[in-house]
């Protein structure tokens, strides 16, 4: 048995060796933040006195909230004052360092701050901390109070909601710094920091019986119609839903309890009018789309005012009618979240993502609608940034998702409003009048069918009772009925040939020869079947066995590799790449090769060139395989591709300090083998 003096020298000589890592750990550091100083306080390797302290005026400033210094602002992690030395300067410091204050009060301070100003902007998991470690942290041995502060403040730097209140205060004080740490925080979110959002209103999918349930008893409770209609936004607003989980249902089932309502047109586009958001405008237009007998006589015109609103949604920065740019800005917010989260866990299920996403994005573009003057170059040089981030890792990581349609639209489609409100105007199409639009606005609702029908998305129709999604019932049958309104023959004759092309893929058979005679088609045509062939890839609709009989085809194949455009060609790649993730096997170990088959073939254009050996990096990055890059990069045609391994080593380096381990990890070998070649 050791004794007690060998046991106290082991234990000297564990605290020495601590303090000389920590030393080296920390040498490059001229001071530590109080996070790090508590953990090393705890850790015996500083001690208390050379800890940081805090300022004598903050503490004065959190402990008096009409402190004279201190300056007014809209809740959030952050306490502004003036600068005693300059008086003009602003001073910006975030309450959680107050939580590693020495003094009792003040953490107590900092803590009721967060308890009654923030309440409502921290996540579930925040506020169940708080209350967990509430009394610890006022304690007066500062092991107990230190480790408390510590899982406090990490809980409130994660969370995305007080961060999102942190932008919206440093907007508010045009702070740009500080906006820019926190836009980082939520537009870069970890899933820890918004799992505990609540769970409700991130999967109707899984939870449709009590979707229904809720809202028969919000119609049921509500004490006027216009509180049900908002208690309906405010928790599945961010959501197109199918008829029978939309305000539709909210209005049947006041109308069923409590009888007629007076003026629905005037109360709902006074609600609609009051938000600051384009989404209540679309389900006011959902809801008359659907109810057109409420719609006054001669105000069909201003309806489809606000259908054209919502479905002329254009890819270029065009922004000519008046809610256009925020419908952008949440369409590309939603797509970078499903990208974001994607590579963040791979294997989530497709429609929590989407969902998930939906929401953040709405929760963002408000707050950046309100700031709309002052964000131009936030939004320029740090959430363009990571839109383009999350996409290249998407790109090349293809990270495994369970299939959803709503994650399919939320990614591939413009915009999932747009073809939501389309696919709910088939019924009543007729008794909305459309003929009381002008040639412009006939030509917009007439340009989003056509591209609608050319996604060709979803290919199988749902009925209402079966559906959560507005699109779900497809946009095919209003454009059966918008080409029998169209007044121009070629364009109705060529609406309904995609109309036929897009209906065929619900019939194996047809299905079939479709893909046989793609590569023999016009390109619009190609392009259409091209469209199906990715939506059934995430879709799980599209058979491996088919497309593999067809790529194993040499003529076929190489038609489409060397003679398609490079619009359909990337197109169709994205769905075989679908394919590799999902089926494995021959698609991770052939397929690669045959794109270096075509690679090494005649040809004359050298952008087709450079799109196949990206073709072939993606294929074995998603793979995890380095056979084709080497076959290429040592084969007799290695001389034309080596300067585009330059080009891809740097694309590499740049993204892998912003990349996840997992996706590092699938970089390494193509890295390692594209630097051997080099």
């Amino acid at each position: 048995m050791a004794s007690k003096t060998k046991t106290k020298r082991a234990n000297k000589n564990t605290d020495t060796l601590k303090k000389y890592i920590a030393g080296i750990g920390l040498a490059h550091l001229k001071e530590v933040d109080l996070r790090t100083a508590a953990i090393l306080h705890n850790n015996g390797i500083l001690k208390k006195e050379r800890c940081p302290i805090l300022s004598k005026l903050l503490d004065d400033v959190i402990l008096n909230p009409d402190h004279p210094s201190r300056i007014q602002s809209s809740p959030g992690p952050l306490v502004f004052y003036k600068n005693v030395e300059q008086p003009s300067r602003l001073v910006a410091s975030p309450i959680m360092e107050l939580l590693f204050s020495r003094k009792v009060k003040v953490r107590r301070a900092a803590l009721l701050h967060f308890e009654q100003n923030l309440s409502d902007l921290l996540t579930p998991r925040s506020r169940k901390l708080l209350v967990e470690f509430r009394e610890d942290l006022q304690s007066r041995k500062s092991s107990c109070w230190n480790s408390s502060a510590i899982k406090i403040s990490d809980a409130i730097v994660d969370d995305w909601l007080c961060n999102l209140a942190g932008v919206r205060q440093c907007l508010e004080r045009q702070f740009e710094e500080g906006a820019k740490h926190y836009l980082n925080a939520i537009i870069s979110p970890t899933l820890s920091s918004v799992d505990s959002i609540d769970p409700k209103v991130f999967s109707p999918c899984d939870h449709k019986e009590e979707t229904e349930k809720w809202i028969v008893d919000t119609a049921e409770s509500a004490e006027e119609f216009i509180m049900a209609v908002d208690r309906y936004y405010y928790t599945y607003g961010h959501l197109p839903l199918s008829k029978p989980l939309s305000l539709c249902r909210v209005l049947e089932e006041w109308i069923g309890k409590k009888g007629e309502i007076q003026n629905v047109w005037n109360i709902i586009w006074a609600w609609a009018d009051g938000i600051s958001s384009p989404l209540p405008r679309y389900h006011a237009c959902q809801l008359f789309a659907n109810n057109p007998n409420l719609i006054p006589k001669g105000e069909e015109s201003k309806l489809w005012d606000e259908i054209v609103e919502i479905v002329h949604l254009v890819k270029s920065e065009e922004s000519d009618l008046r809610w256009t740019q925020m419908w952008r800005v949440r369409c590309e917010l939603a797509r970078h979240f499903c990208r974001w989260f994607e590579c963040q866990a791979p294997g989530l299920a497709g429609d929590r993502i989407a969902v998930m996403s939906w929401w953040l994005s709405e929760q963002t573009s408000q707050t950046l609608d309100t700031f709309a003057d002052v964000v131009g170059s936030l939004w320029n040089n740090n959430v363009i940034p990571k839109l383009e981030l999350s996409k290249k890792m998407r790109c090349l990581a293809h990270p495994p998702v369970r299939s959803s349609v709503f994650h399919h639209a939320s990614v591939f489609l413009t915009s999932t409003w747009a073809l939501s409100l389309l696919c709910q105007l088939s019924e009543g199409l007729t008794a909305l009048r459309p003929r009381v639009l002008n040639s412009d606005n006939w030509d917009r609702i007439r340009t989003s069918i056509e591209a609608s029908t050319l996604n060709a998305f979803p290919l199988k129709p749902k009925s209402d009772d079966k559906a959560i999604y507005a699109f779900e019932c497809t946009v095919l049958p209003t454009a059966r009925r918008w080409a029998d309104l169209e007044r121009d023959e070629e364009k109705r004759e060529s609406l309904r040939v995609y109309m036929n092309i897009a209906g065929d893929f619900a019939e194996p058979n047809k299905c079939k020869e479709h893909l046989k005679s793609l590569i023999d088609l016009d390109n619009n045509k190609q392009m259409l079947i091209a469209i199906i062939l990715r939506t059934m890839a995430y879709t799980g609709e599209l058979s491996a066995d088919l497309m593999w009989e067809l790529v194993s085809d040499k003529e076929w194949r190489e038609k489409l590799l060397l003679k398609s455009s490079l619009d359909v060609l990337g197109t169709v790649f994205n769905a075989l790449a679908e394919l590799q993730v999902q089926h494995e096997g021959k698609w991770v170990s052939e397929w690669p090769h045959f794109l270096v088959s075509a690679c090494e073939e005649p040809c004359e254009d050298p952008e087709r060139k450079k799109l196949l050996f990206a073709f072939v990096i993606a294929s074995s990055v998603n793979t995890g395989t380095v056979s084709a890059i080497e076959r290429l990069l040592s084969g007799k045609q290695r001389k034309q591709f080596l300067e585009e391994v330059p080009l891809w080593r740097k694309h590499f380096e740049d993204l892998w300090k912003d990349i996840p381990c997992w996706i590092r990890a699938r970089f390494r070998g193509t890295m390692a083998s594209i630097a051997v070649a080099q």
